[in-house]
């Protein structure tokens, strides 16, 4: 999990969102509309190195969804079902088990949000088993509220997430990579930026 800036998303949607400025949803039974929803998440994808914004998986438009940070069916957030700050591309298209689709209506202690909070992967360690954990410099009601988000609410040290993550750690600790950059492996690699940074040879 990681900073992003705020994307600047398309003029069809914020077309849609000045006709209906708190919902509902894209309609996914109207072109235009569906063509729109394709296109505000390609904008999302590229703002995010078309990785989740959530788990960092290197994601694309097939294997996505526009995820709500705040949920668009409370009521009280529904004036943000268009609002930039408030989409993420997420991995997985119907049932993931994971970040998105895990959350569904619950909401994140505010500081854990790509957006709101500047490198927000400075909050987050990985153990060279591949879970992800709270940072020890955090206060103790963030860590909890780290904490819960990572193993409760968005599942983040789900197997499938954790096996992904196990099995680059030791690629990093075995391949041979002080001649390049951390960009230059993260391009290589694709996804889970943070934990090159952690690993990667210095």
């Amino acid at each position: 999990m990681r900073s992003f800036p705020i994307p600047t998303l398309p003029a069809c949607l914020m077309a849609i969102s000045s006709q209906r400025p708190n919902g509902p949803w894209f309609d996914g039974d109207d072109h235009h509309e569906r063509s729109c929803r394709k296109e505000t998440r390609m904008v999302l994808l590229a703002n995010q190195n078309n990785n989740c914004g959530w788990c960092e998986q290197e994601i694309s438009i097939t294997s996505s969804h526009t995820d709500h940070i705040l949920p668009k069916a409370n009521a009280a957030y529904a004036n943000l079902t268009f609002a930039p700050s408030n989409l993420l591309a997420c991995c997985g298209t119907t049932c993931s088990p994971t970040c998105g689709h895990a959350k569904l209506g619950h909401i994140l202690a505010s500081w854990i949000n790509p957006y709101q909070t500047p490198n927000l992967e400075h909050s987050f360690t990985y153990e060279i088993n591949g879970a992800m954990s709270p940072s020890s410099t955090l206060t103790s009601q963030a860590f909890a509220e780290a904490l819960d988000a990572v193993d409760r609410i968005l599942q983040l040290n789900h197997s499938v997430l954790k096996t992904k993550r196990e099995r680059l750690i030791n690629r990093l600790i075995n391949t041979d990579y002080h001649d390049k950059t951390i960009d230059q492996i993260y391009q290589e690699i694709g996804e889970f930026k943070s934990v090159i940074e952690q690993y990667a040879p210095a």
